[in-house]
């Protein structure tokens, strides 16, 4: 079952999304990456794992606009808004608060792949492979 672009997101297609970006390697990897084509590639071959059918332009178009949002609230939050709320939240909140807090340890930069693996695999049929190409 394919979903069309203009297709809304449901909450599941969501929380499978978020549950994929709560990975360490996907988020070490976004976190300085501004080419970062090969890992929605990654993270909408992920996203097949749990039955959503996503291609990597709307991935990433759903990456920025929940990351575009959270910012939004974030910030009237911290402007002394605090009824300004968003769906979600809680769960961005811990993703992109250990984005910024947390730095890639020795062993954990050991175990991501260099980005010429993730391009192989991306454009190869992920489905076969376990997360622990990364």
């Amino acid at each position: 079952m394919e979903c069309g672009a203009g297709k809304h997101w449901t909450e599941d297609e969501v929380k499978a999304l978020l549950n994929v970006w709560s990975e360490k390697n996907v988020q070490n990897y976004l976190l300085g990456a501004t080419r970062n084509k090969a890992m929605f590639i990654y993270i909408s071959n992920r996203l097949q794992e749990f039955g959503v059918f996503r291609d990597w332009k709307q991935c990433r178009a759903k990456y920025k606009n929940l990351k575009y949002e959270y910012r939004t609230v974030k910030y009237a939050r911290n402007s002394g808004d605090l009824g300004k709320t968003m769906k979600f939240f809680q769960e961005l909140d811990a993703i992109l608060t250990s984005e910024v807090v947390s730095h890639p340890t020795e062993e954990e930069n050991a175990s991501n792949a260099p980005l010429s693996t993730i391009f192989n695999h991306a454009h190869g049929n992920l489905a076969s492979h376990s997360c622990e190409c990364f």
